[in-house]
């Protein structure tokens, strides 16, 4: 899989959502947006399920795709192993949800009453919605829903908001689908890069088009990507070489990822 190919892919379709005017956040606007990323997660071809696995020894993997250099949009495919469940949660920002692969069962609730100085408070089912390969719901800002992945197959699916994920500190997530105690969700999101494997960079280094392999500690990395001139769209291939796993590189793609850049990828290590 060519890094650049899904990136442009994605960019295409963020230029076509913001073509949309300010109001992202109004229903029928949102309504559009849901077909326009219907359209980009049925091009299943673009999200190698090897490249978008749920991360090792978790329930699923948050990959960033694009984030707003103001913050205020945000594209991930969330990778969720057989059998996930979230239990019901906010977002604090509208949301669109599109199926790559597999099958995600969402129930929607509204919140009916919260207190602060206990944390606690009552929701109420209202919807239930299936989201499968091609399928998408929208959320509200004011909307809590719980994810469940079907047994039997790992799930994908292109997650929008209208915020970036590492600003919405007031998330919050209730302890069952009627309410009760709450705390905050996902205070401080873990994002990481997709992966590539051996010989989808060996395609990319004979494609004849520009491709940037980076292998350096953090503080090289940032210093190395100001040096070489690199700019956010540029295709870059991490590599880890000082662990087992990719946690050196991941650490360097979100260093990478807070300074615009999101056509990266990281080598998957061999087991």
């Amino acid at each position: 899989m060519d890094i650049q190919v899904r990136h442009d892919a994605v960019m295409s379709t963020i230029e076509q959502i913001t073509s949309l005017g300010a109001n992202l956040h109004e229903l029928e606007t949102r309504e559009k947006i849901r077909k326009l990323l219907e359209n980009l997660a049925i091009q299943s071809d673009l999200f190698p399920e090897e490249d978008f696995k749920p991360r090792p020894g978790a329930s699923g993997g948050l990959y960033e795709l694009y984030v707003a250099p103001d913050r205020s949009l945000s594209l991930y495919a969330s990778a969720g192993a057989s059998g996930k469940y979230q239990p019901p949660h906010d977002h604090t920002t509208w949301a669109v949800i599109a199926g790559i692969r597999g099958i995600e069962r969402n129930q929607f609730f509204e919140c009916l009453e919260r207190d602060d100085a206990t944390s606690s408070g009552t929701i109420r089912f209202v919807r239930d919605a299936e989201v499968g390969p091609g399928q998408s719901v929208t959320l509200a800002a004011d909307e809590f829903h719980t994810i469940a992945v079907d047994e039997g197959g790992d799930a994908l699916h292109l997650h929008l908001y209208g915020n970036a994920l590492d600003t919405l500190v007031g998330r919050i997530g209730f302890e069952s689908e009627t309410g009760g105690q709450f705390k905050r969700f996902m205070a401080k999101p873990m994002t990481f890069a997709p992966w590539v494997t051996q010989d989808e960079l060996e395609q990319m280094e004979s494609d004849g088009k520009a491709l940037t392999i980076l292998s350096f500690t953090l503080g090289d990395l940032c210093m190395a990507v100001g040096g070489a001139g690199l700019q956010p769209g540029d295709r870059i291939v991490l590599i880890d070489a000082q662990s087992q796993n990719d946690s050196a590189a991941e650490e360097q793609v979100r260093a990478l990822q807070r300074k615009g850049f999101h056509n990266i990828a990281v080598l998957k290590p061999v087991n």
